[in-house]
C-alpha cells in the first residue's frame, strides 16, 4: 500500500472506531446483574478487551520483525520491529490503566495482584527493558540485533499473561469461556467483534503509518477520534450520581404502574410498586419511584459465567418466581421520584485514557 493509502484508511478507521466506541457505551446490552459493582461497568467489555487483544497482536507482530531482521539483517524489519513494539507498550499501558479502573467497580480495588494484572504489569516493565537497550546502543547494527534477540526473549510474557487466567484458578480475570455466553449474544456479538476489529486494525495502522512517514494522516485521523472520545467520556461521566442501590423491593399492586419484570426466565409485565434502597454516603435511603421511564428495561442477556451468583436472584412470593433486580449494584442519580442509573466512572475513564494514548503516540513518542 502507497504511503496516501494507509494514511486515508487511518482516517477513516480511527474515527470509526472510537464512534463505535461511544455507541457501545451508550447502547450496547449490558448483564441485567453481577454480584459486585455496577452492571454497566461491563460495557468495558467493548472498550478494554479490544485494547488488550490489539496489545497482544501488535507484540506478536513485534516478534515477527525481529526474527525477520536476525534472519535478513535488513534495517527495515528493524525499524518495523521497533515501532510495532513500541506502540504496543502504550497499549499495554492503556491495558493497566483502563483495567485498574474496571477493577474497582467491578472487584473492590484498583489493584488486586490478580494473575492476568500481574502478568500484563511484567509484560509491561520486559518490554520498557527493550526501550532502555535501544536507548542505552549508539552502534545502529548492534542496537538492532541485541534488540531483535531481546524482543523475542521478552515475548515469552506475552503468553505467560494471556494464560494466568486458565493456569491459576483463583484468578478473578475472566477467560473465554467465562464470556462465552455473554458474547454469544445476537447483538453483543455484532458490536464486540465490530470493536474488536476497528481497534485492532487501528492499533496495526499507527505503526505502519509511522513506519511509511503518513504523519499528517495521522495525526489528523487521531485528533478526530480522539476528539470524539472525549466528548463520550463527558456524555457518559456520572456528574449526578447520587449512591448505589442495594436493594429493590417490589411489591405487587393493582394499583401501581406496569412494570417488567424478568422473571421464570421470561419478560412479564406486572402492576405494582417498586422500592429502591440507595446507599450514599454511608446512608441508606428508600425512593418510591413512581417515574419507571428511566429504568433499565431487563434484556435476555446472559450474563458471564463470572458475574453471575446465587445472591443476584430475589424470591417474590407475590409472583412465584425469580427475577433479575435489574437496577440492584447501579450507580443512580435521584430526582425526586425518579431513580436513573448513571455509568460508573470506569467506563468514562477508559474513553479518556484510550484517547490520551492515542493522543500521546500521534504526538509524543519518538521512534
Amino acid at each position: 500500500m502507497s504511503k496516501k493509502a494507509i494514511g486515508y484508511l487511518l482516517i477513516v478507521v480511527a474515527i470509526v472506531d472510537a464512534a463505535l466506541s461511544v455507541y457501545d457505551v451508550l447502547n450496547a446490552p449490558y448483564p441485567a446483574a453481577v454480584p459486585l459493582g455496577s452492571p454497566m461497568a461491563y460495557l468495558n467489555i467493548y472498550l478494554h478487551v479490544p485494547i488488550a487483544w490489539s496489545t497482544y497482536i501488535l507484540y506478536i507482530l513485534g516478534m515477527i520483525f525481529a526474527i525477520i531482521y536476525l534472519a535478513k539483517r535488513n534495517e527495515k524489519y528493524d525499524k518495523l520491529s521497533s515501532i510495532f513494539i513500541y506502540t504496543a507498550i502504550v497499549y499495554s499501558f492503556l491495558v493497566l490503566a483502563t483495567g485498574s479502573a474496571w477493577a474497582k467497580e467491578s472487584w473492590g480495588s484498583y489493584w488486586n495482584w490478580d494473575p492476568r494484572e500481574t502478568g500484563v504489569l511484567l509484560l509491561f516493565i520486559a518490554y520498557l527493558v527493550y526501550v532502555a537497550i535501544r536507548k542505552s546502543i549508539a552502534d545502529p547494527e548492534r542496537r538492532a540485533t541485541i534488540s531483535a534477540v531481546y524482543a523475542i526473549a521478552a515475548f515469552a510474557t506475552v503468553p505467560i499473561s494471556f494464560a494466568m487466567p486458565y493456569i491459576m484458578p483463583s484468578s478473578l480475570h475472566p477467560t473465554l469461556s467465562n464470556t462465552k455466553s455473554f458474547v454469544s449474544h445476537p447483538r453483543v456479538k455484532v458490536l464486540f467483534f465490530s470493536k474488536v476489529l476497528t481497534a485492532v486494525l487501528l492499533s496495526i495502522l499507527i505503526p505502519l503509518s509511522i513506519y511509511f512517514r503518513a504523519i499528517k494522516e495521522l495525526r489528523i485521523g487521531i485528533t478526530i477520534a480522539a476528539i470524539i472520545l472525549l466528548i463520550g467520556a463527558i456524555m457518559v461521566y456520572p456528574w449526578h450520581a447520587s449512591g448505589r442501590v442495594v436493594k429493590v423491593q417490589f411489591v405487587k399492586s393493582n394499583n401501581g404502574a406496569p412494570i417488567e419484570v424478568y422473571t421464570n426466565g421470561k419478560i412479564e409485565i406486572f402492576k405494582g410498586i417498586l422500592k429502591v434502597t440507595v446507599l450514599r454516603n454511608g446512608r441508606e435511603y428508600t425512593i418510591t419511584v413512581k417515574n419507571i421511564g428511566p429504568l433499565p428495561k431487563p434484556e435476555f442477556v446472559p450474563a458471564p459465567r463470572f458475574a453471575q451468583g446465587s445472591n443476584l436472584t430475589v424470591r417474590i412470593d407475590s409472583l412465584k418466581g425469580r427475577y433479575w433486580p435489574t437496577l440492584l449494584g447501579h450507580l443512580v442519580s435521584v430526582q425526586k421520584e425518579k431513580v436513573i442509573p448513571v455509568r460508573p466512572f470506569c467506563i468514562s475513564w477508559t474513553l479518556f485514557i484510550y484517547a490520551i494514548g492515542l493522543l500521546f503516540l500521534a504526538y509524543v513518542v519518538k521512534f
